[in-house]
């Protein structure tokens, strides 16, 4: 399994999550299956890391959380990365945006 780069604002994902107001509170929670260790990046699209869910060990559930600092219209991309594993697998993520 390896990286794995998403834009949050596809269509399938409910529609843009990068709109609002300044403080607007997002959130990512994966369910990681039991033979992986799985990290969450959530980072802007010039690549800086924004937020990262690191959590030890196989089989943990991965969550973040984002604040926005700045109004106006922001793509951000959730990056998923395995520090242990191998092969294919299905990682469900939910995205809701407060």
């Amino acid at each position: 399994m390896g990286p794995h780069r998403r834009a949050i604002d596809e269509p399938e994902d409910g529609g843009r999550a990068d709109r609002g107001a300044l403080g607007r509170q997002a959130s990512v929670r994966c369910a990681i299956p039991s033979a992986y260790d799985l990290d969450l990046y959530l980072t802007d699209s010039s690549g800086s890391t924004l937020e990262r869910s690191i959590d030890d060990g196989a089989g943990t559930d991965e969550p973040l959380s984002f604040n926005r600092t700045a109004t106006g219209t922001r793509t951000y991309y959730l990056d998923v990365e395995a520090y242990s594993g191998s092969g294919t697998a299905s990682c469900p993520c939910v995205f809701t945006k407060n």
